[in-house]
């Protein structure tokens, strides 16, 4: 019997220390989601302020690696596609006058 709640109390105890493992792996990806979100929106300045300062043609020549796609469609909307790293495409969708256009 003694052999048993002592299994018993291992298994429990070690079962905390995976739940405890758990909960500290989440509270580090939910910290690298913040930053990373602090992250991209720092960037989105910077990068708007830098291809404002290309020229045309260097701004289509990044453009181009990104590979980078516009459409407007029938209702107004801007539909703006890419790739950004290995497989990872992304595609959003916004209406003119959400951006600030006319």
């Amino acid at each position: 019997m003694h052999g048993r709640s002592s299994s018993g109390y291992t298994h429990h105890k070690h079962s905390g220390g995976l739940l405890e493992t758990l909960r500290n792996h989440a509270q580090y990806v939910d910290e690298l989601e913040q930053n990373r979100d602090a992250l991209l929106d720092s960037l989105e300045g910077t990068t708007t302020d830098v291809l404002d300062s290309l020229t045309s043609k260097v701004r289509h020549q990044v453009y181009k690696m990104l590979r980078l796609n516009s459409r407007v469609n029938s209702d107004g909307s801007l539909e703006i596609c890419g790739a950004f790293g290995v497989d990872l495409g992304v595609c959003g969708s916004e209406t003119a006058s959400g951006l600030g256009l006319r």
